[in-house]
């Protein structure tokens, strides 16, 4: 029984440490989520995620339209209204998401707990990263995905 405390000790901080990331990185993020939309977001919601799903789907006029973000983000409008942060809520949810997903993805590639904590605290405070959590395009969704 004494063998597997360290272990249990071990799996416990990088949970914490893991978890902690997670929680700056939301703290990082959300600042941004009540500001007025800029030229890009605005033409996100109206030149695209006005426009029915199939159109959003199918249209690709122009390579401002991330397609699966806009449907995500017609998504949010529609079940929580139009306001600063619904539009904003994928790119956020993305961003936020990648943080343990960076985790998992070095946990498994790579069999050092500190490379994967490391990066997922990188990840969490990238000045670049917040940004793209914060801003109602696709770039997180990017990141997220990648």
């Amino acid at each position: 029984m004494h063998s597997s405390a360290p272990c249990f000790s071990r799996v416990r901080a990088e949970w914490l440490w893991l978890a902690s990331a997670i929680t700056l990185g939301v703290l990082l993020r959300l600042p941004g989520m009540h500001h007025a939309l800029n030229h890009d977001e605005i033409y996100t919601v109206q030149a695209f995620a006005s426009l029915p799903y199939c159109d959003i789907a199918t249209s690709y006029d122009v390579p401002n339209n991330h397609i699966f973000h806009t449907i995500l983000v017609r998504l949010a409008i529609q079940l929580l209204g139009q306001h600063e942060w619904s539009v904003r809520l994928p790119a956020f949810l993305a961003g936020v998401l990648a943080i343990p997903g960076i985790y998992l993805l070095n946990r498994v590639m790579i069999p050092l707990s500190r490379v994967a904590i490391l990066s997922a605290w990188i990840l969490a405070l990238h000045p670049v990263h917040i940004s793209y959590s914060q801003s109602a395009r696709g770039y997180s969704l990017l990141v997220f995905f990648t």
